[in-house]
């Protein structure tokens, strides 16, 4: 296995869980980890290149709230 001389982003998350359900069929055409409720990966994530859908394709937005999961899905806010 290599390893990338490459640095980490400032904001990489190192040090926290980063609650992750298993891997599992959530909607995609591949498994992914959906982020669990309060999850630091949750609003933590940027959607720079403007993409309408997450990984599993359209009626799945790529962000939900005010800002983008870190991760292949975004999963929907808790209803007030």
């Amino acid at each position: 296995m290599g390893r990338s001389g490459a640095p980490l982003p400032a904001d990489t998350i190192l040090s926290e869980d980063p609650r992750l359900l298993p891997l599992g069929n959530n909607g995609g055409p591949t498994p992914a980890h959906m982020p669990q409720s309060g999850s630091p990966l949750l609003d933590r994530g940027n959607n720079a290149l403007d993409l309408q859908y997450d990984q599993r394709g359209p009626g799945f937005p790529r962000t939900h709230g005010a800002f983008a999961d870190i991760g292949a899905v975004d999963r929907p806010s808790p209803s007030p």
